[in-house]
């Protein structure tokens, strides 16, 4: 569906930055908007904005029972 879309916008927590995984969505250089908690490393930050990926960072509420 990414390939027909107009735009792709992806959805992460800070704590999926850096971390490799068997699941592969799509190259970052795909991606055109990424929102996410503002926990995203600083260089994480630096690195999209060269990469002109817009990012929106939001304010995340954590569970009383959260361990991270």
């Amino acid at each position: 569906m990414m390939f027909i879309s107009k735009e792709t916008i992806a959805v992460f927590d800070c704590l999926k930055f850096n971390k490799r995984s068997f699941a592969f969505i799509a190259a970052v250089n795909k991606i055109n908007a990424i929102v996410a908690d503002k926990g995203i490393p600083t260089d994480i930050k630096t690195q999209l904005k060269r990469m002109d990926i817009q990012l929106y960072l939001v304010e995340v509420e954590k569970p009383d029972n959260f361990n991270h």
